[in-house]
């Protein structure tokens, strides 16, 4: 249980500065792309030249931010029972959110209600 824990924390960690790193070092093969201007998902999108390698990377920090739920759940439960369960539940969909985001149906982002959440998350957190 406890490699459980350890690597959790890690997977968090990969997830969150991976968010910034990969996301900047994308856009550079993206022309068109203004990081002040759009959002990170424009370089996801089916005209992007880095869609693939974009859309790869997010389904991977999806996986990373479920796996650091038990971390997270283990180390503040004892704080703060119910606030633990509410940041549990807003990681769970927002890394859910990430994985059924980018998942295509016929060349086409389907909707699915994980995805708008995930965008008012960002929205919310971003600022």
């Amino acid at each position: 249980m406890d490699y459980i824990i350890k690597y959790g924390w890690l997977s968090l960690i990969i997830a969150m500065t991976g968010d910034l790193f990969v996301s900047g070092a994308l856009s550079i093969f993206y022309k068109e792309y203004s990081s002040t201007k759009m959002s990170i998902s424009a370089l996801g999108n089916p005209s992007s030249p880095v869609r693939r390698p974009f859309n790869i990377w997010m389904v991977l920090e999806g996986i990373l931010f479920l796996m650091s739920i038990p971390a997270v759940y283990k180390y503040y439960y004892p704080v703060s029972g119910g606030l633990t369960v509410t940041v549990v539940i807003f990681i769970a969909v927002f890394g859910h959110s990430f994985v059924q985001e980018r998942r295509e149906f016929d060349g086409r982002y389907r909707y699915c209600m994980f995805c708008n959440l995930n965008g008012f998350l960002r929205l919310v957190c971003d600022g």
